[in-house]
This record gives C-alpha cells, structure tokens and sequence, in this order.
C-alpha cells in the first residue's frame, strides 16, 4: 500500500440511488378477485371457479310468514359469540332447504331431499348475473353452471328465484312432517288472451319449467 493510500480520508458523498429490491424482500401480494356466486344443488365450484367454502342451503319455512325472503348458503362449522341456551319466541327461524320436485322429470328423485352449495369465486370475472329462462350465457359471458328456477310454492311463503344446478345432489330424505324451506320447480303462466295481468303466450309455453344459467364476465 502506497503512502498516499494510507493517508486517504473516507469519501463523505451522498449515497447513490436505491438497487432493486432483493428475492426475499417482503412484498404484498394482491389477493385474487372475481364475481361472488352460489353454486345451488352442488357442494363443489365449477372448473371454471374456486370455492370459497361449502354448505347447506336454508331459508325460513314453508307455513311460516315471517323470516328472511332469501336463501342463505349456510357453512357446515357455525361460530357462535355468546348465544341464549333454548329456543327464543322472538327471533327469526332458518331451517333446510328441501327439493319438492313432484312431477319433474330431471329432479323428481331429489324430492324431500337435503339441499347443498358451494360459495364460489370466479377469478378475474368481475360481474356476474343469473340468466333466467335460458341454459346459456350472452356473448363474452362464461357459464358457471346452468340449471332450472326454483322458488317457494305459489301459496306458500314467498321467497326468491333461486338457480339450482342442472345436475343437483341431495342428501338425507326426510318426512312430510319435518318443517323445511321448500322449492319447487317454477313454471310460466301465460294466456293467448292479456288478461289476469299475464302476459301473452308465445315463445314461452304454459306450464312448462323455466331453465337458468349463472353467468359471469
């Protein structure tokens, strides 16, 4: 080593500009995103989305008038935080969801049996929507799963329009007497006469069970 290294002073110039950070820098990911829906009839997603968490389709009871319009897709573990031991007068009462699908031929052995679903994600499909009356999706739209309109009984309880898979499971079968929210398949009533508040017969076929498709894009 030379003198004049010996005799060199440390460089005090300002720091120059930040590298890239390295491979095991913390970073935040982004978590994946999509269009939320329900998968009725079946406990798993379609291929064309991930699941969220499994279920039990419930709803208020047939005979009852009070309770929720909609149906919930209940998960198989509750978490409950501090909950009244017994049975409450004032509260509102879910119960399972049951196919009474007499007389329909793609469904008639799931009568009285057990609902499933499935909460699923359709991964970078921001928007989606039930296509009633028909078993495909609009152009650019994907097709989670098709299947066939269910509701409550038209002298029951009302509650909503629900999709139920085409290819819907059940499980135990249960009694007439067993309280339950019930679905049934729906059907169009039309007239060729406008009258009744109906609307006129034409494409649509009186009597005859709507289909439906879950679409998302």
């Amino acid at each position: 080593m030379s003198g004049d290294e010996k005799d060199a002073k440390p460089c005090s110039c300002p720091p120059g500009p930040r590298g890239p950070p390295g491979r095991d820098a913390t970073a935040k990911i982004a978590p994946p995103s999509g269009a939320v829906f329900t998968r009725w009839g079946r406990a798993e997603c379609p291929k064309t989305s991930v699941l969220v968490y499994e279920g039990t389709a419930s709803g208020s009871s047939f005979d009852e008038p009070g309770g929720g319009g909609n149906y919930l897709c209940l998960p198989r573990q509750p978490a409950y935080r501090d909950p009244t031991e017994g049975t409450q007068p004032y509260r509102a009462y879910l119960y399972g969801a049951e196919y009474w699908a007499v007389d329909h031929a793609k469904q008639d052995t799931l009568h009285r049996r057990t609902m499933p679903c499935a909460v699923c994600m359709s991964v970078g499909r921001a928007a989606q929507f039930t296509m009633p009356a028909r078993d495909y999706c609009p152009t650019g739209w994907t097709r989670e799963y098709r299947g066939y309109l269910m509701s409550s009984h038209y002298k029951r309880s009302r509650t909503e329009f629900i999709c139920v898979d085409g290819e819907a499971e059940g499980s135990e079968r249960s009694s007439r007497l067993r309280k339950s929210s019930r679905l049934v398949p729906v059907e169009v009533r039309c007239s060729q006469e406008d009258r009744d508040g109906s609307f006129p017969c034409g494409p649509y076929k009186n009597g005859h069970e709507l289909t439906c498709a879950v679409c998302t894009v």
